[in-house]
């Protein structure tokens, strides 16, 4: 395994084939310096993101698009280990990436996945409008629904920086509700353009600044991504975004470097910096990522990876040819040499962030036709939707129940309101007056306790007396 070390190594330095090898004469005294961790990383948070390449899940063999496993037997074996690794990751929200692009192969795995951790299983969402991918292999969501629900459809784009040269995989975009807050984040997994020289040409060509083929391909994706991403803010309503996957870009090349310009920063290199998640030629990288915008980065506890693919030989894998019986045997069913890339974890916990009106509108399900204005009424409760927001009611059933209240307490007056948690672009104002015409407004309030994680109830308070009568109001406005 990658890392281990020797010392005091006697033997003989032959060079064939272009490459030095050392043959041993005498025992080697290996140390295991890189020992295997047979379960993830600690994850801090209440959820926990993963996302894994899982090598070429195909469940069809020898066609001239079939990738992965050769046949019947190899693929019973690459199966056992992918499986295995799924279900050590434990994740809430498991990311698949380069699995074949049919539902016969994501309903074999999703079937084999839920076996294993029954009961508490996975559902797939749903695809997106157009598909997932022009290409022979995808990426999809898995998600716990104990832990979270999947909010709207899921969005793919299929900008052609998605097809060029050939048809590629497109990002998914997902918003996930966690059950027990009802808090949200928009979660977008990514398969991006590889790094092999093949089609290659003009910018596209290695340019042998150490960053391989398609680092410009990959620049455009970077670009445009952030883009799309922009714009599914504005249509879900949440600023909370959380990028996942295989980005087929090192940690400092420039397609990333385009990502932390844009406003998202690297939460793997924020918890574990120098860490990796692939190996090739006797290097080692991370291209399996983790980031995250400027209000979801926040809510990250923990990011890492689970090192259980880059370091191990590849001969360790699903793969039968030039196996004997007994090497067959060797590290079969586990989850080490699942996949050439090891996969990324990332432990969330979501809490109340900003939110505009505009933010509010876009993330609720209307009814059809619903009147979603600022001073719109959808259920004729006589309470505009701008102040259903305030409250942190519902615009779509009638809300009389819970409006202020004014009371009196000895000397003083309280108006007591419901409010929503981080309000954005909205100014409530209680405000008194005596004769209806003219109001004051009360500049200090506190809070009384909590309703919900996203409501708390607020108390504005003034002496009653030198005054014969007194009333009290609530003013919500949009600077």
């Amino acid at each position: 395994r990658c890392g281990d070390t020797v010392t005091g190594l006697t033997g003989i330095l032959t060079y064939t084939g272009g490459a030095y090898r050392l043959q041993p004469t005498e025992t080697v005294p290996w140390v295991d310096s890189n020992p295997r961790l047979l379960t993830p990383p600690t994850s801090s948070g209440r959820l926990k993101f993963a996302s894994m390449n899982v090598l070429n899940y195909f469940t069809t063999f020898g066609g001239s698009s079939d990738r992965g496993a050769s046949n019947v037997s190899e693929f019973q074996r690459q199966k056992s280990k992918i499986i295995t690794a799924l279900k050590g990751l434990d994740a809430d929200v498991l990311g698949l990436i380069e699995i074949q692009n049919a539902t016969v192969a994501l309903q074999d795995l999703l079937t084999a996945l839920n076996s294993a951790v029954s009961p508490d299983s996975y559902s797939l969402v749903a695809n997106p409008a157009g598909g997932a991918a022009g290409d022979v292999i995808r990426t999809a969501w898995l998600y716990r629904a104990s832990r979270v629900t999947p909010i709207g459809p899921c969005y793919a784009d299929q900008d052609s920086v998605w097809n060029t040269p050939a048809p590629l995989r497109y990002p998914l975009a997902q918003v996930f509700e966690e059950v027990s807050t009802g808090e949200r984040v928009l979660a977008c997994l990514n398969h991006w353009k590889s790094k092999s020289s093949s089609s290659a040409s003009g910018a596209n060509n290695d340019q042998n600044d150490g960053q391989a083929a398609f680092n410009e391909q990959r620049r455009l994706q970077s670009a445009r991504l952030h883009v799309w991403l922009q714009g599914l803010v504005s249509t879900v309503g949440d600023q909370d975004v959380l990028i996942l996957g295989d980005l087929n870009a090192y940690g400092q090349e420039d397609p990333l470097d385009l990502l932390r310009g844009n406003g998202y920063s690297d939460q793997c290199e924020r918890f574990v910096p120098g860490d990796y998640s692939y190996r090739i030629g006797g290097q080692r990288g991370r291209l399996d990522h983790a980031f995250a915008s400027s209000t979801m980065s926040t809510q990250v506890l923990s990011a890492t990876h689970w090192h259980i693919n880059a370091d191990e030989p590849a001969f360790y894998d699903y793969n039968m040819e030039n196996k004997t019986a007994a090497q067959l045997l060797v590290n079969g069913g586990t989850a080490f040499r699942s996949s050439d890339h090891d996969p990324v974890i990332v432990g969330v916990s979501l809490a109340p962030q900003p939110t505009s009106y505009a933010m509010w509108e876009a993330s609720r399900t209307w009814a059809p036709g619903a009147d979603t204005t600022v001073m719109g009424d959808p259920d004729l409760d006589r309470l505009p939707n701008l102040m259903e927001f305030v409250l942190n009611t519902s615009p779509e059933s009638s809300s009389l129940m819970q409006l202020p209240i004014a009371q009196r307490s000895q000397d003083q007056m309280h108006l007591d309101y419901r409010s929503r948690v981080q309000l954005a672009g909205v100014q409530v104002i209680p405000q008194w007056s005596e004769n209806l015409i003219d109001w004051h407004d009360i500049t200090s309030t506190s809070s009384s306790g909590a309703v919900d994680v996203r409501t708390e109830i607020r108390r504005a308070s003034i002496s009653t007396q030198g005054k014969t009568r007194l009333f009290m109001r609530l003013k919500i406005s949009q600077p």
